[in-house]
């Protein structure tokens, strides 16, 4: 995922953004400063009114990047951990747990990063793409509905004018760099997550299924499932598909292609892109 503790900011923080970092981490002004190296006071002297504006330094670019990208402030916290005292960085800990809420979803799209993460270190695979992480959901929640009779996260298919069939996941991941920052949930109070060991097999499963397709391959099935559930771009009136709509629709799919359990959508999934892709030559 995005390293966004190694981005640089454009330009330098406002002092009004400056006082706003602080309330959305909930650390005090020495403990940022200590947090980041500096002497006690640097906080301190940028929000003194004395001057209009603040420097377009170092300095504040660097505060601008932490403030903009909220996983390079908790990578900060966890590395500068003992600049700061535990009490503070529990305290700011908690408060950027709260700029990630939960649900199935989300607790999915970051299982799925994690099985990803793990394969690619193995097989020197590229990072999770958006395209990649919203095919693994869709065909992932599909398998559950159709083979097991359950829902793997309540979102409904709604892909919008983006072709991405899961909205929610998509905006996090496109502002926040990833669904689940590394580290927010390490030490006290670790999240529950929402996931069985049965919901876990299924995503594990597709993952690695479509570790060995490319981005173009995923891309042009994303836009095939669309014209199969909403029809062409010209005409499409259908915006989403229920989860009902779904389990109707790759039941019928499933049942011709005789997918019968989940290793058989493997097969599937081989004859189904190939078939797309002679399909467009044409």
């Amino acid at each position: 995922m995005n390293k966004d503790s190694d981005r640089q900011a454009d330009s330098g923080i406002t002092r009004e953004e400056l006082k706003d970092m602080l309330q959305k981490y909930n650390i005090g002004k020495k403990p940022l400063s200590k947090l980041l190296g500096w002497g006690e006071t640097t906080i301190l002297l940028y929000l003194r009114e004395d001057e209009e504006e603040l420097p377009d330094n170092e300095y504040t670019r660097r505060l601008k990047n932490l403030y903009t990208h909220t996983t390079g402030f908790l990578s900060l916290l966890n590395s500068g951990q003992n600049r700061i005292s535990s009490v503070a960085k529990r305290r700011s800990i908690d408060a950027v747990r709260q700029l990630f809420p939960t649900s199935p979803i989300f607790d999915a799209a970051e299982y799925v990063i994690g099985v990803h993460r793990k394969l690619a270190s193995e097989f020197g695979a590229e990072s999770m793409s958006l395209v990649r992480l919203q095919t693994i959901l869709f065909w992932s929640q599909v398998a559950s509905l159709c083979l097991y009779n359950e829902v793997i996260f309540e979102d409904d298919y709604a892909p919008g004018r983006g072709g991405m069939p899961y909205r929610a996941v998509a905006e996090r991941m496109q502002t926040m760099g990833c669904i689940v920052p590394d580290g927010l949930y390490t030490g006290p109070g670790p999240r529950v997550s929402s996931l069985t060991d049965e919901k876990k097999a299924i995503l594990a499963f597709i993952t690695e299924m479509f570790e060995w397709y490319g981005t173009s391959a995923l891309e042009e099935l994303l836009e095939a499932e669309h014209f199969r559930l909403c029809g062409p771009k010209t005409a499409r009136k259908r915006r989403l598909a229920s989860k009902e709509v779904l389990k109707k629709c790759y039941g019928e799919v499933f049942k011709q292609a005789k997918v019968k359990k989940l290793k058989d959508i493997e097969g599937y999934m081989m004859k189904r892109v190939a078939f797309i892709r002679n399909h467009k030559e044409k």
